[in-house]
């Protein structure tokens, strides 16, 4: 079936991230589409829903939360993180259990909008468990100076209750995290 939305808007010599949650054709395949321009494309598969039946043997149930704004690297922010701008490289540890309406141990997958913004050149961040490997895909890309971008994500939270944020680009930024629901 064809749409008239988008899940990813572009122009011309930028790259962009979003997790879009689609169904699967039945033929078992997703489609995607440019209507007006020639780009490459990756595509990486986060996880999958089972239909209802399954709901119970899997035991994760999705809690919307009103979002609610857990960190922000910005200086006087007044949030987890205040002051602590993300250097080119860097890593940061994010508590996210126990913190704007995130169960302290309950929540196993953390939805979550991040941000980030002070851009100063292009980059990307890859957020992922705390205690795991880093993946070699991105959760946010950016192309400029001054830039401020978002993409929601679902996280898996490390034992701790935590996620780690690192920058994958050569300059510095600010990061914001704002929790919108978890699963558990």
């Amino acid at each position: 079936q064809t749409t008239t939305t988008s899940c990813v808007n572009f122009t011309t010599g930028e790259t962009v991230a979003n997790e879009v949650i689609v169904p699967i054709g039945a033929n078992g395949q997703v489609s995607f589409k440019s209507p007006v321009a020639i780009a490459d494309l990756v595509v990486d598969v986060v996880g999958y829903f089972t239909d209802s039946t399954n709901i119970s043997a899997t035991g994760m149930t999705f809690t919307p939360i009103s979002p609610s704004r857990i960190f922000d690297s910005r200086d006087n922010s007044g949030f987890q993180g205040q002051g602590e701008t993300l250097a080119p490289g860097a890593s940061i540890n994010v508590i996210v259990a126990n913190q704007g309406g995130i169960p302290p141990s309950n929540a196993k997958v953390v939805v979550a909008n991040i941000t980030a913004t002070n851009t100063q050149g292009p980059g990307y961040l890859v957020v992922y468990p705390t205690g795991t490997t880093k993946p070699d895909t991105s959760t946010l890309n950016w192309n400029g100076i001054g830039q401020s971008v978002a993409n929601s994500a679902a996280i898996t939270l490390g034992s701790n209750g935590e996620i780690t944020i690192t920058n994958g680009g050569a300059t510095s930024v600010d990061v914001i995290v704002d929790v919108t629901g978890w699963y558990g």
